[in-house]
């Protein structure tokens, strides 16, 4: 909700967009291990938690992580983890 705390976008634009979201997530998941692992990477790219988060679970669930993020992009490009993030744009090819 940054681009509507920046007025980027509506309130009405934000509903929208977390509804859109939520019809696509049919799964939770437990967050406890995911945390913690994303405080590692954390660390280890120096980069927020918050943002590990979705990289901790990408990796934990054998997944790709896209991102329309440039700079979280652009730190995970050139560490280790380069192999779970695709920058939006960049369309994946299914195995």
């Amino acid at each position: 909700m940054r681009k509507r705390r920046k007025g980027e976008i509506s309130s009405d634009e934000a509903k929208e967009t977390q509804t859109t979201i939520l019809g696509c997530i049919d799964t939770f998941y437990a967050t406890d291990p995911l945390i913690r692992r994303a405080n590692e990477i954390s660390v280890e790219i120096n980069h927020s938690p918050y943002d590990c988060l979705y990289l901790a679970t990408a990796e934990a669930y054998r997944s790709i992580l896209v991102t329309a993020d440039r700079e979280f992009y652009d730190r995970v490009a050139k560490s280790p983890y380069s192999h779970l993030i695709v920058w939006i744009e960049h369309p994946v090819k299914p195995n």
